[in-house]
């Protein structure tokens, strides 16, 4: 067999334009894709494990938002979760407060507080998004096959959160002026599933 080892033909040339940001393979079995997007005029952050949002959000149709890259993985939410998960609650602030943004907690008490102290400020769009684990509260330490979520708040009047698992974005966050939260330490609010229990 012959190889040709010359130029190309011109016909064999084209320029191509890649854009957009990948989606990691699915490794994990029964999780979904917690999405982060990042809308540049607000400063704020969003996590959506939606696709209606996703698809939303992409298009162009909720403008603003751009996806940052980042993102972690989740259980979906229903009623049939093990007891090791806790369902994660997500409010929105209202625009008319002066938030116009989305706050998350996979722990109950938190999200009880949250309704009980600000019912005119924060509206509950869902007590169950997704299902993580919660860390330990007292050292915040994430169970083995598990990764931690840090939250980092803006310290604003807008309140906003970022949610993220990886730790250097972190440290970079707190230099930038955003405040750890959680529990333990170093702030870990949720456990992210990390590895396949069956691999």
């Amino acid at each position: 067999m012959r190889q040709y080892a010359g130029p190309l033909p011109n016909s064999y040339i084209a320029d191509v334009d890649l854009e957009g940001i990948g989606v990691p393979a699915q490794t994990i079995s029964g999780t979904v894709l917690a999405v982060e997007y990042f809308n540049p005029k607000l400063g704020h952050y969003f996590v959506t494990t939606l696709p209606v949002e996703t698809n939303l959000l992409d298009d162009g149709t909720i403008a603003g938002w751009i996806r940052t890259g980042q993102w972690f993985w989740v259980y979906p939410g229903n009623d049939g979760r093990p007891s090791s998960r806790s369902p994660v609650c997500r409010f929105y602030g209202r625009p008319e407060a002066g938030l116009d943004s989305h706050f998350y907690s996979a722990s109950s008490a938190e999200c009880a507080a949250v309704l009980e102290r600000f019912p005119d400020a924060w509206i509950i769009e869902t007590s169950d998004l997704f299902d993580v684990e919660l860390p330990d509260p007292s050292s915040g330490e994430c169970s083995t096959g598990t990764a931690p979520v840090y939250r980092l708040y803006n310290n604003r009047p807008d309140a906003n959160h970022r949610y993220t698992t990886d730790a250097r974005l972190r440290s970079n966050m707190i230099a930038a002026g955003w405040i750890p939260e959680g529990y333990g330490r170093i702030g870990v609010v949720m456990c992210s599933p990390a590895s396949d229990p069956q691999t």
